[in-house]
């Protein structure tokens, strides 16, 4: 009976629900990220990542695609992803953050520092 209602509460609070993030930024620490699994314990899926490096479209690394920067718009909008983990430069950050179509203005986790000017609210980095 317990152990029924708890799964009742925690399925009604939706802690048996994955959100689907997208990863910007593929260098060392987002192909890091990527391999973590520590995420899943906290109902996060990290659906693919993005950079600006062309070449790297289409490259796999821990079972998660890594695509062109020029895709993430349309992959955000056909998804329906809500949060995106930023890992450029500080230089970069910004521009990240102006991207068309993407939709985590008030869910993004930025690792990264916020430069100078940056008029994007964020969580800061971590």
């Amino acid at each position: 009976m317990r152990e029924s209602l708890i799964s009742d509460i925690e399925q009604f609070l939706g802690y048996d629900n994955t959100t689907e993030a997208v990863l910007i930024g593929a260098g060392k620490l987002g192909r890091a990220l990527l391999g973590y699994s520590g995420f899943a314990e906290y109902g996060l899926e990290i659906a693919a990542a993005f950079d600006t490096n062309e070449a790297m479209d289409g490259e796999m690394e821990s079972g998660k695609p890594i695509y062109a920067i020029s895709r993430l718009p349309q992959f955000c909008k056909e998804r329906k992803v809500l949060m995106g983990i930023i890992t450029v430069p500080a230089s970069a950050a910004q521009a990240v953050c102006d991207l068309p179509h993407c939709q985590w203005h008030q869910s993004r986790l930025d690792l990264c520092p916020s430069p100078p000017g940056c008029t994007a609210p964020h969580s800061g980095p971590v």
